[in-house]
């Protein structure tokens, strides 16, 4: 450039030549008559030359570039190129003159009229259109964390009561005399707390019913408690209650028990429950295994083991440690093996076996246990759920499948509230997804060029500021001030290096990517038009009643019932599969098209990649355990050296010669080894167990020879042996030269290279597996996710399902088959070539380590895997926060993570199912267990109330799965205590059987083997084990066919139906009163336009729905009952209705009466034998009143006052009428006592229907 005032020149990094004016000025005459973009540099080069006289300015490249970039940052901040002016001229103006004006034109002009023409986004101008982009919102963010992570949300006021009149109820019965009072009033109770000694709590009342009930106050047992309520917080006009700070807040989380924690869901609070379950259940069992566990340590630690090294680490309270003292001929309590031991051995197994059963006792009643829990979260959580069927097998394509159609066939389970019928929309749904990713990345790029662009204001403007002084005190020389380089430069970094094809190629992005949003969009509307199949329908019925008749007439599950179903259970001649319906929330809309032949495809794929990870982190274990096959197991190599047996120093003396003489022993040493494996050593019979066997004293005079004995191993197995011996000794000095720290002089290293490889890689697996474990527990939520379940509760359940398989073989099944040593299995690669042929005590000190060192790092790693990656995600919202440029990218950073509630249970399963598989010969592990547990439980509830979103409302599905898995932990730990307890070395009393021989003969390899079941079989340990599998399977078999049980003694005995009575009682009030009284929770039905996951992809395409709330109820859908159900709903009335009488004419119940009126919560279940005794032994000294153990209750209406006769309302003469209880409605006093224990039964549903 000249030195005209407006121009800005080269930068002052520019080498100064005396032409490098005229070349500035050539190269600007150029730029000025042909524009910036429309001549390269190169032509720019050749024009200058030739205007200044054919100058060579090959060397002048940089001067002309600079001169180039200054003409281009003029022309982006001042909006035009500089004026032509004679060079001549301005280089003759006055110093001073040029730095004035300068000055004054940055000062008066520059922040004024900068437009960042090319490297603004959009052409945006500083002061107009930048102020559009609005900074996410912090506040906004919180709000929607408290929306979505896991809070406690109030939905009332808590209500307190006091009186010493509540010190000797619970929570439940003063619920059951409060509920009918409060229900009289329009007032629904869900829950009563006992809070202290004295004083209860009322949760959640609603703030319109506050008043009323402090006014009225509530009557317990006679007592009339006044009722005062917690501090109603003020609503400010515009602010719902759920807005308050009071009203959403973070649970406590020491004081939150799995009661609690089912409020977010049955599931949650089912598996907290299994948590403790197990915590107390595995403490219990292991203290009743201390018998075992003193057995193993005392053997473990006994002198001459601890001495000799038999078994060390984790092998010490094992079985092995029992087997080593055997092998060596040593007693467990004495210092000599003796009889004593056998029956020790053998009280141990039945002790074992005595667990199993207990075990499998507690499951059983963990199954109660969990019912109980189900209901009692139930209560308070009443959904949808309880009130819906789900239907599979409609017609897909018949166009008189209709909702309302639909509701009529079902309506002859009773009234029918709404039937929503679900479209094929899985591929709409796709396509959307797809769509919003983009639309998501567009908004994201749209904001972060707003947002830099208004960033570029504020800097500039502090720049203005700041830099005014300098700006007046700037030299005006050619160069441009340094304030616009700086912010230039600042600048260039913010937009993508600075080039101005970096921020055009992000505009051409969001143009494509716009382009894209509009094809995904035509074609979502294409297939919005062409939806015509059908899913599956969801059938919400008014009570739990009729829900439950269907699932029983349907009887899902079962193909008999299926392929035999009723004319009048069909519709169209097709056979339907109907289930409870899942929660609202959970139903997955994308694949309910995958039914039929399609499901199949899928599931069998996903198990094929199953096996096909499981085969990938097998062989991890296999080639670990391949470089563990170089060395031999660790020799006790001081008990071969006292016996004369094996002399490594006098055959291999490197240790007396030192330098080249040392390696050249080594070496020779080393020769032997490379002809020989240990697994050759151990099938010629050298090395047995850990012990050397073979003599080589005979050898010693000549250790130099190579040539020993050509015919045997005997000398290659002995130099393995001895390369054990001195490379134990010399860990540290070989680690020492591994890390360079020492060099190798004598040649130790070069021998001990391999010997320490394999023992890093023994310590290594424990690691390895578990972490595969995790990578197990990632890739198995992929193949659960191509399956395509209905529901995401069906999901999780498959993937605890396929995690929890997949970590028993990977932790137990795959180092036990990598390590064993089959001959009959010989034939499988890789598999059963291992140096084991049976569990002796050395499997102990290696396979038995590694499983026991994996499950005590599982134990660790699991609860601490969740609690890392929830505070790495909170410092990544820390990190990453200041950064979001749109509100929903804050949102998202305030979202914590999903709570991994599948992998929790498989996790939990896995360890259980281990333990107790190894627990009879590794006792310690059910310790361990136990723990696990424990810390399962606390890390998992501050997992869930601190780190966690809300889950969905998952069902008992997989807390069912969980029980019925636990009972076969039981048949494998029988299964393994037989064959370990059986083996050869294991102390045990024998028996021989002629018969079991003959039987066992063809299936029985040759004595020794592993498959030797004749020799297994002979030990009393072995059968007692078997015997005990047998009786437990047994059990099992006959609970599995219950009903059919049933009916063949009811087919015998006809009499004996008592004995299977049972009184299932609803606490569902009917589905109109739930909702009329804001009682039910989740979503109000099963129509898309109420999910807000769903709704804005597919709107009302995805689902046809009939009736709902504020719709009419079409035609035919009051329910077409059956006569035998009218009959048996009018007797449930009258006996009802006696019982009401009842109640009124005896007036205020004694107090035996009333606890057995109040105790009853949840499932009643009453047996009683026709000899008229109930379950807990009651006599017939009720005379037929069904309340025989309440007889001698004083002041109660069955007290006779001691006069030998009947109560008041037991006489044939009571003035009860409604009753009946005369001749002229029953003529025996059998049919008395019958009407007497359905007006009891009665009486006690009608109880629990409230509370």
């Amino acid at each position: 450039d000249g030195d005209d005032d407006d121009a800005p020149a080269a930068p002052p990094a520019a080498p100064r030549f005396p032409w490098d004016e005229e070349i500035a000025e050539a190269v600007n005459d150029v730029l000025r008559r042909d524009g910036v973009e429309s001549i390269s540099l190169k032509a720019i080069r050749e024009e200058v030359t030739e205007r200044l006289g054919g100058f060579d300015l090959t060397e002048k490249k940089p001067t002309i570039k600079a001169a180039v970039d200054a003409f281009l940052q003029y022309v982006e901040l001042f909006g035009h190129p500089p004026k032509a002016k004679d060079a001549r001229a301005i280089e003759e103006k006055k110093h001073a003159k040029r730095e004035a004006a300068a000055a004054a034109k940055l000062t008066r002009d520059a922040p004024k009229s900068v437009k960042f023409v090319d490297l603004e986004y959009g052409g945006v101008e500083i002061g107009k259109d930048v102020d559009v982009y609005r900074a996410p919102s912090v506040e906004l963010a919180e709000k929607h964390a408290r929306s979505v992570n896991v809070y406690k949300i109030r939905s009332g006021v808590n209500v307190y009561f006091e009186d010493d009149a509540l010190e000797d109820f619970d929570g439940d019965e003063i619920l059951g005399y409060i509920y009918d009072q409060l229900q009289a009033r329009g007032i629904i109770v869900n829950r009563v707390i006992k809070a202290s000694r004295s004083r209860a709590m009322i949760e959640d009342v609603p703030f319109s019913q506050i008043a009323d009930l402090e006014a009225s106050g509530v009557t317990v047992a006679g007592v009339k408690v006044r009722c005062v309520a917690d501090a109603v917080p003020e609503v400010e006009d515009g602010t719902s209650a759920e807005d308050l700070a009071d009203m959403v807040f973070p649970y406590e989380v020491g004081k939150t028990g799995p009661v609690e924690l089912g409020d977010m869901g049955v599931g949650i609070g089912l598996y907290f429950s299994c948590l403790l379950w197990g915590f107390r259940i595995f403490a219990l069992i292991a203290a009743l295994s201390s018998f075992t566990i003193v057995v193993y340590l005392k053997s473990g630690f006994n002198s001459e083991s601890m001495s000799a090294g038999g078994v060390s680490g984790y092998a010490v309270p094992t079985l092995g440690a029992v087997q080593w003292l055997h092998e060596q001929s040593i007693g467990i309590f004495s210092s000599a093996a003796s009889s004593t031991d056998d029956t020790v051995m053998l009280a141990l197994t039945c002790a074992e076996c005595a667990l199993a059963c207990y075990f499998v006792f507690r499951v059983f009643r963990l199954t109660r246990d969990q019912a109980k829990t189900a209901l009692s979260i139930d209560v308070s959580n009443i959904t949808l759920q309880d009130y819906s069927i789900k239907v599979d097998g409609l017609p897909r394509d018949d166009p008189d499948v209709t909702p309302t159609k639909l509701g009529v066939h079902f309506s002859q389970f009773g009234r029918v509230h709404q039937v929503v019928l679900g479209m094929d929309v899985g591929s709409i749904i796709g396509i959307d997804r797809a769509r919003a990713k983009l639309v998501r990345r567009v908004e994201t790029l749209n904001a972060k060029l707003a947002r830099d662009a208004a960033e570029t204001k504020r800097r500039f403007e502090e720049f203005r500021a700041m830099e005014k002084e300098r700006f007046d005190r700037e030299k005006a020389k050619k160069y441009r001030p340094g304030v616009l380089v700086r912010l230039w430069r600042w600048h260039k970094r913010r937009v993508a290096h600075g080039t101005v094809g970096a921020v055009k190629n992000m505009k051409r992005n969001v143009a494509r990517l716009e382009s894209k949003i509009a094809k995904y969009a035509k074609r979502v509307a294409e297939k919005k038009k062409s939806i015509t199949h059908h899913t599956v329908a969801f059938v919400t019925f008014e009570t739990e009643e009729s829900m439950q008749k269907a699932v029983r007439k349907y009887r899902p599950g079962n193909p008999l019932a299926w392929l035999f179903r009723a004319e009048k259970y069909r519709y169209k001649d097709h056979r339907l599969v109907v289930r409870r319906g899942p929660e609202p929330s959970t139903v997955l809309w994308e694949n309910l098209q995958i039914v039929g032949g399609r499901a199949f495809r899928k599931r069998f794929t996903a198990w094929v990649g199953v096996v096909f990870v499981l085969i990938c982190t097998g062989s991890l274990v296999v080639i670990s355990q391949s470089r563990e096959n170089k060395v031999p197991s660790s020799i006790d190599c001081d008990k071969a050296e006292s016996q004369g047996l094996l002399m490594c120093d006098t055959m291999f003396p490197a240790a007396a010669a030192s330098g080249e003489a040392s390696k050249a022993i080594i070496r020779r040493q080393i020769g032997y080894l490379e002809q020989v494996t240990p697994k050759q050593c151990i099938a010629d019979g050298y090395i047995k167990d850990g012990t050397w066997v073979g003599a080589t004293s005979v050898y010693s005079p000549y250790p130099d020879s190579a040539e020993w004995d050509a015919t045997t191993l005997k000398d290659e197995c002995a130099a393995l042996a001895c390369m054990d011996c001195f490379c134990k000794e010399r860990v540290s000095e070989s680690l020492w030269i591994f890390l360079g720290i020492k060099s190798d002089d004598d040649g130790w290293y070069e021998l001990c290279e391999d010997y320490l490889a394999a023992r890093g890689y023994e310590q290594l697996t424990a690691a390895v597996t578990s972490i595969t474990n995790i990578l197990l527990t990632k890739s198995m939520g992929t193949f659960s996710e191509y399956e395509s379940y209905h529901t995401d509760s069906d999901l999780q359940n498959a993937i605890a399902y396929k995690l929890f398989l997949s970590l028993v073989v990977n932790s137990a099944l795959i180092p036990i088959i990598v390590y064993a040593s089959v001959t009959e299995l010989a034939y499988v690669p890789y598999l059963f070539q291992g140096e084991y042929t049976d569990t002796t005590f050395s499997w102990y000190d290696n396979v038995g380590a590694l499983i026991s060192s994996t499950m005590v790092t599982n134990a660790i790693a699991y609860p601490l895997e969740q609690i890392i990656l929830g505070k790495f995600w909170l410092w990544r919202r820390r990190r990453r926060r200041k950064h979001a440029a749109t509100q929903d990218d804050l949102n998202d950073l305030h979202e914590n993570l999903e709570f991994p509630f599948a992998e929790k249970y498989a996790q939990a399963t896995s360890m259980m199912f281990i333990a107790m598989m190894f627990s009879s010969s590794m006792p310690m592990l059910v310790p361990v267990l136990s723990v696990y547990f424990l810390l399962a439980f606390y890390e998992a509830r501050y997992n869930l109330l601190r780190l966690c979103k809300k889950p969905p409302r998952y069902n008992e599905a997989m807390a069912d799965t969980f029980a019925a898995t636990a009972p076969w932990a039981s048949i494998a730990k029988l299964f393994f205590a037989g064959w370990m307890l059986s083996n050869a070395q294991v102390p045990q009393l024998d028996y021989s059987l002629k018969e079991k021989d003959e039987i066992l003969s063809p299936i029985s390899s040759s004595t020794g083997s592993t498959f030797d079941f004749n020799t297994r079989l002979n030990s009393y340990n072995a059968t007692a084990c078997l015997t005990t599998m047998a009786l437990i399977l047994l059990g099992y078999v006959c609970v599995w066919n219950y009903v059919a049980i049933r009916r063949f003694i009811l087919r015998l005995f006809p009499k004996a139906e008592s004995l299977f009575e049972e009184v299932e009682v609803s606490m569902t009030p009917d589905l109109s009163i739930a909702l009329s009284d804001g009682i039910l929770k989740g979503l109000p039905s099963y129509e898309v336009k109420d999910n807000d996951v769903y709704f804005p992809i597919v709107g009302d395409h995805a689902c046809k729905s009939a009736g709902g709330i504020d719709q009419p109820i079409p035609k035919g859908w009051e329910g077409q009952v059956d006569v035998d159900d009218d009959k048996k709903k009018v007797k449930v009335r009258e006996d009802a209705l006696a019982v009401r009488i009842v109640q009124e004419e005896a007036g205020a119940f004694g107090e035996g009466v009333q606890k057995a009126l109040r105790k009853n919560k949840g499932k009643s279940k009453e047996k009683k034998d026709s000899s008229g005794k109930d379950s807990k032994g009651s006599s017939k000294s009720g005379k037929g009143t069904g309340y025989g153990d309440l007889k001698d209750e004083p002041g109660s209406m069955f007290d006779d006052g001691g006069r030998g006769r009947r109560g008041r309302l037991s006489r044939r003469r009571s003035t009860v009428a409604p009753l009946d209880w005369g001749a002229d409605r029953y003529a025996s006093e059998e049919a008395d006592r019958a009407a007497a224990r359905r007006a009891a039964r009665q009486q006690e549903a009608a109880y629990a229907a409230a509370s």
